[in-house]
């Protein structure tokens, strides 16, 4: 097994929300500068790979090649029992196989954001390379690794255990919610110029709602949009768009709008000093993800606390009451 670093550790800087308040200060702070750990890429031989994208080698698990050590323990006795001995193991032979996702792949964030930069990546180093994907994805999967320029050759879904001569495994590039700014940027710009969206004077104004989703919607939302559309926004419902209509609506916007959520990540295909707001639940310090992909894509972050119904709901989970005095203010800030 060989291990080389991909990218050195670095210090991330990050601007400081444009409305941030002074009583604000402590929700962002931890935020403010960021260390951002060596990323790696390992080549491993003769190994057992399971359909889940876990590699085990002498039947040890390879640690990488899961999100976190701290869930290590799903992969223990019964789960090698079952996939290692109880499943029919396929061979593959390659030189040039390459593993870029993990099991936090199947929301939209995570996957554009923590597992396409790395097919990216593995694309840039082995241009010719086979790239394992999960056996169940959905469209935007697929969409993503084509508009990052792979061909479909050369994606080969995991459909049951296989053991592989030489597998190049690469890590995550950042820390969950963090970013390798160099990589994050030239990817979003090679998708761009792959699509050809080569906005230069965008001028949309999009509200993303979450209205058709389960959890963590705008409980006053009709109030909401009725301000939006004083300011001309549009409203967008990213459940009826495709990556490709994401990419060129969002090359086209000058304002995005959301609650938090995966639909923010597509402020990654918008231009410079473009601006964001993202309506987040009240006191919530932990959850910056998007706070810091605005930095990564020097764009322009304002903020806006929506009130929760109940306190005790995480923030993946918490509907939310936006105040509408703080709204028309802020959307007189960002319009301006």
């Amino acid at each position: 097994m060989t291990k080389q670093i991909l990218f050195p550790k670095y210090l991330s800087n990050r601007n400081h929300p444009i409305n941030l308040e002074d009583d604000d200060q402590k929700f962002f702070e931890n935020e403010f500068v960021r260390s951002i750990p060596n990323s790696h890429k390992w080549a491993i031989k003769n190994i057992l790979m399971t359909k889940d994208g876990v590699v085990f080698k002498n039947f040890r698990l390879f640690i990488p090649s899961i999100y976190s050590e701290r869930i290590s323990f799903e992969f223990g006795l019964k789960y090698r029992f079952k996939n290692l001995i109880g499943s029919r193991i396929k061979i593959y032979q390659s030189r040039q196989s390459m593993l870029c996702f993990d099991s936090w792949y199947q929301g939209y964030f995570h996957w554009v954001a923590e597992c396409l930069p790395r097919y990216y990546v593995g694309m840039l180093q082995y241009p010719q390379g086979i790239f394992f994907i999960p056996k169940h994805v959905e469209r935007y999967h697929y969409d993503s690794l084509m508009a990052i320029g792979l061909k479909a050759a050369q994606l080969v879904p995991i459909e049951n255990t296989y053991r592989v001569n030489l597998l190049h495994v690469f890590s995550r590039l950042a820390p969950s919610g963090n970013y390798n700014d160099r990589v994050m940027q030239e990817m979003a710009n090679a998708i761009r110029i792959n699509l050809k969206e080569n906005v230069t004077n965008p001028s949309r104004r999009i509200y993303v709602s979450r209205r058709k989703a389960k959890t963590r919607k705008i409980l006053n939302e009709s109030d909401v949009i009725k301000e939006l559309k004083k300011h001309e926004f549009e409203i967008m419902y990213l459940e009826d768009v495709n990556f490709f209509e994401q990419v060129h609506i969002f090359s086209e916007t000058n304002i995005f709008v959301s609650i938090h959520g995966g639909g923010l990540t597509n402020m990654m295909f918008m231009n410079r000093s473009a601006k964001v707001l993202e309506i987040r639940k009240e006191g919530d310090a932990s959850n910056l993800c998007y706070y810091s992909m605005a930095n990564t894509h020097t764009l322009d972050y304002y903020y806006l606390f929506g009130i929760p119904v109940d306190r005790e709901q995480n923030v993946q989970q918490a509907d939310l009451h936006v105040p509408l005095e703080k709204l028309k203010e802020v959307l007189s800030q960002i319009t301006a």
